[in-house]
């Protein structure tokens, strides 16, 4: 087990004593959904049928339903003509079929393909990073879950913590992200289209850095070549270690009354000495053939 610093442990209890931890007893039978709208032009109708293909998706929804008891049911609705976003009225992550069209040209406009990974692998990595995002602001909503930071960000540490430690093939998901955030910040505002409606957060800049120093974190040695290609990782390899292992902890307190009996069990890994519940392997096995080189290759570039 690894030992949390004695700030940590403080930061911890402060959320656990002023947090609004939810009932254990809460209903199990609300499920998270996935709905694809009509197309209504040739561009979104193929949006449509390559998402409606994409195993990612599924998986997403799988993992949820596994790992979480859900108060309210949730729907993923593509086509939505807004988004990407969680409507709190209709409990809906709506996202339109032109965010995926546009996160492709995205990474094409960077050549992305020189990486091992295409465009379309890079988007749909993209996609998922955002559907936790989304699910963040729904869980903020349903768990009333205590701010302690601009919800955006909250949301944003949300995707960030169950992707690396609990979601297999999240590290790759958040390092696309981050690679999404830079090259979208070489791109004038008014050619970003539906990302822009999905960036109004933090800089672009500050979130590629911040996903990669929480990848960093949640394991230096085996991520150390990112530290090696990114001069402003070797600045902060302290701080980036604890600032996942902060995050980790403060959503283990938050999570866990709501964890299934079968969940990978977040909190349990880090906060008592007990050997951890494998985690269940949800993604394609497109994903699992990826080559370690390729995946560095890609994880260490940014568009020049």
């Amino acid at each position: 087990m690894k030992r949390l610093s004695l700030a940590t442990l403080l930061w911890v209890c402060l959320l656990g004593w002023f947090g609004v931890l939810p009932s254990a007893g809460a209903s199990t039978s609300a499920t998270l959904s996935v709905q694809f709208h009509k197309a209504h032009t040739p561009a979104e109708a193929h949006m449509r049928q390559l998402l409606s293909k994409m195993v990612e998706i599924q998986d997403f929804a799988k993992f949820v339903n596994q790992e979480f008891r859900l108060l309210y049911p949730i729907q993923i609705r593509f086509g939505h003509f807004d988004g990407p976003l969680f409507d709190l009225k209709t409990h809906t992550i709506d996202v339109p079929y032109n965010f995926m069209a546009e996160m492709i040209l995205l990474f094409n406009s960077a050549r992305y393909g020189r990486t091992g990974l295409t465009s379309t692998q890079a988007a749909m990595d993209t996609l998922i990073y955002v559907l936790f995002h989304e699910l963040g602001h729904a869980f903020i909503d349903m768990y009333k879950i205590p701010l302690f930071a601009k919800e955006e960000d909250v949301a944003d540490y949300f995707a960030t913590t169950i992707l690396l430690d609990s979601f297999s093939g999240g590290a790759e998901i958040t390092i696309s992200t981050a690679d999404m955030f830079d090259i979208a910040n070489r791109v004038p505002g008014k050619a970003k289209g539906a990302i822009a409606h999905w960036d109004d957060h933090s800089g672009d800049i500050v979130r590629s850095q911040r996903l990669l120093c929480h990848v960093y974190g949640s394991n230096p040695k085996h991520y150390q070549y990112l530290a090696n290609y990114h001069k402003f990782l070797k600045n902060q390899d302290k701080r980036c270690t604890q600032r996942y292992q902060q995050l980790l902890a403060s959503w283990s307190i938050q999570l866990t009354p709501y964890l299934k009996p079968s969940s990978t069990r977040l909190a349990r890994t880090v906060i008592v000495p007990v050997t951890p519940t494998p985690k269940p392997k949800t993604i394609s096995k497109t994903k699992q053939r990826r080559t370690k080189a390729a995946f560095k290759a890609r994880a260490s570039r940014h568009v020049k």
